[in-house]
């Protein structure tokens, strides 16, 4: 995904849309949803979006035990 030449922040909308339905359903727990977080957190890394990569780190530091 990151590799493409034209990943955008609209590349990011499904896996958004992934989390805000994870936490909806109350799934907003576990290994899958950490990796997700990470994911997007990674996204905004490579996008140059150091205050949303911030926000998700904070996030992914919530399931770091």
């Amino acid at each position: 995904m990151f590799a493409n030449p034209r990943f955008n922040i609209r590349s990011l909308d499904p896996l958004l849309k992934l989390e805000k339905e994870m936490v909806k359903e109350g799934l907003d727990f576990g290994d899958y949803f950490a990796i997700l977080l990470f994911t997007i957190m990674q996204a905004y890394k490579k996008l140059n979006n150091m205050a949303k990569q911030r926000e998700y780190l904070t996030k992914c530091a919530k399931y770091h035990k």
